[in-house]
């Protein structure tokens, strides 16, 4: 089978698969609604231990306006009636509010916050202080190896595994704390292909993963809706 051997072959074959050859496209979603079922296991993550415990189950409902406002709400059941905690996402900060606390104030995460990985990555390329191919790697779980892409910005290193068939984004390592998102089950709402299947592996070992149920694009929201007030 013959690879590219360029970044820029690797990341053009991408955005044209991910975007049917019309990246831009994904700007004219202004808001997102989306509804997830989801499992983080903190003994998976400390201990790689493998063992699943439903009580670990989650459900949230995710709302989106672009460029910089989100919030999550989170609930323990899939009626999405019993409701345990909400996150707001801001450009400069993140707001948490827990079940019997106070409101808190958080520094600003990229990694936890919404975006279509498309844009994520352009937004990665334009803001780049190097782009280089690090070669064909295996990725454990996947049967199909990847193209690694490192792009360098201001806020990092960003590791970017690349289907060698397909071209689609298949994982992104992140190597200080030795963990891959595994993104899969992509699948098209409303004409644009979105995984929905993310999940989090340390040591072959899934710790957490997020599975979308649906999305809604350019929803209107109530005005209150990404106001943090109890």
């Amino acid at each position: 089978m013959a690879y590219a051997q360029t970044a820029e072959d690797i990341l053009s074959r991408y955005f044209a698969a991910a975007s049917n050859d019309d990246i831009e496209k994904w700007s004219q979603i202004k808001t997102l609604y989306a509804t997830a079922e989801s499992y983080y296991s903190t003994k998976g993550f400390e201990f790689q231990d493998s063992t699943f415990n439903p009580a670990d189950l989650g459900y949230k409902k995710l709302y989106k306006r672009w460029p910089n406002e989100q919030k999550e709400v989170l609930f323990s059941d899939s009626l999405f009636k019993n409701q345990t905690s909400t996150f707001f996402f801001f450009k400069d900060r993140r707001v948490i509010m827990l079940d019997f606390m106070d409101p808190f104030e958080v520094g600003p995460d990229e990694k936890s916050t919404f975006d279509f990985y498309p844009l994520r990555i352009q937004n990665y390329v334009r803001h780049s202080k190097r782009i280089h191919y690090n070669g064909i790697k295996s990725i454990p779980d996947k049967s199909v190896p990847c193209h690694e892409i490192e792009i360098t910005t201001n806020n990092g290193d960003h590791f970017l595994l690349f289907n060698t068939e397909t071209h689609l984004l298949d994982a992104i390592y992140f190597p200080e704390s030795d963990v891959y998102w595994i993104i899969s089950d992509y699948k098209i709402f409303e004409g644009y292909l979105i995984p929905t299947h993310i999940a989090s592996m340390k040591n072959g070992v899934i710790f957490s993963w997020t599975k979308y149920l649906m999305f809604a694009f350019n929803v209107e929201f109530e005005k209150n809706t990404f106001k943090p007030n109890r």
